[in-house]
């Protein structure tokens, strides 16, 4: 019966159960070191009116109510609908990519863990180590799945993951934690046991390229005075201007995502530019 089905059937399946999910992964996120039970019903965060169960279909329900409560009309933050459409996502990306169940398994609780510590960093601007810690074990478990024993890469990958991790923890011991945070080295090692040696590289570069990128991004924003807001749009929780702190998390999330799921790799893509600027000279 699973064969004979088509694969946008298991493609629907995987993308609703995502959307699924990552409702899931919002209540996990707000809801933690919070006090608040997991159990608790869904309501309002300005009335407090408790969600029907017509108002809890991810994505759907926002949409339909235009993005505001039904019964005090209050702006309904898209951050929720965003994180349950990321996880769709992701789990689209652990669908092609997965050989079998088990890794499919595996890639989507890494990825999960993965939101729940991005959300709350840029909400909270700390990366709980509940998160580093289960990431660190759904990744060896997905490195000893796609090496089948404890061979050479296994043992390489573990000493990428201590080399990158130690890297990162020796930056925030020397900025005092102004470049980054103690929680980004812990959540590194996990990362680079999962991307494995081949990636350690690029996975720790990429990051920083990513959050340079970004910073550009910001600076060019607030630097068209006028025609833009001074600050960017609320989406998860805070607001971004120049001199905040961005969290180092959802970059280093970014770059696992393109080394593991695209093999993205920065010596070719050096090798690559320095060949156009050599061409263009």
């Amino acid at each position: 019966m699973l064969y004979i089905m088509p694969e946008w059937f298991w493609l629907l399946v995987v993308f609703i159960f995502g959307l699924v999910i990552g409702s899931f992964l919002n209540v996990v996120a707000y809801r933690m070191h919070t006090g608040k039970s997991l159990n608790g019903y869904s309501h309002c965060e300005s009335c407090g009116h408790r969600l029907k169960w017509y108002e809890l279909f991810p994505v759907v329900s926002y949409l339909f109510q235009l993005g505001h409560c039904r019964s005090c009309g209050a702006y309904i933050n898209i951050r929720s609908s965003l994180v349950e459409l990321a996880t769709a996502g992701v789990f689209l990306l652990a669908w092609w990519h997965s050989v079998g169940l088990v890794e499919f398994f595996l890639l989507t609780s890494l990825l999960s863990v993965l939101l729940v510590g991005i959300v709350y960093d840029l909400v909270h601007m700390i990366i709980p180590d509940e998160v580093s810690i289960m990431i660190g074990i759904v990744s060896l478990c997905l490195l000893i799945n796609n090496t089948s024993s404890f061979d050479k890469t296994f043992w390489m990958s573990l000493l990428a993951a201590v080399l990158v991790s130690g890297l990162l923890a020796l930056m925030w011991q020397v900025s005092s934690g102004t470049w980054l945070g103690l929680g980004d080295a812990k959540l590194a090692f996990g990362l680079t046991l999962a991307v494995s040696y081949s990636g350690a590289f690029t996975f720790l570069v990429l990051s920083f390229w990513i959050g340079a990128l970004v910073g550009l991004i910001i600076i060019f924003i607030q630097k068209l005075g006028k025609f833009w807001p001074k600050k960017i749009p609320r989406v998860i929780g805070r607001h971004v201007k120049m001199g905040s702190e961005i969290p180092f998390a959802p970059f280093l999330a970014l770059s696992f995502l393109l080394v593991y799921f695209y093999s993205v790799d920065v010596l070719s893509i050096t090798s690559y530019a320095i060949s156009l600027l050599y061409v263009s000279l």
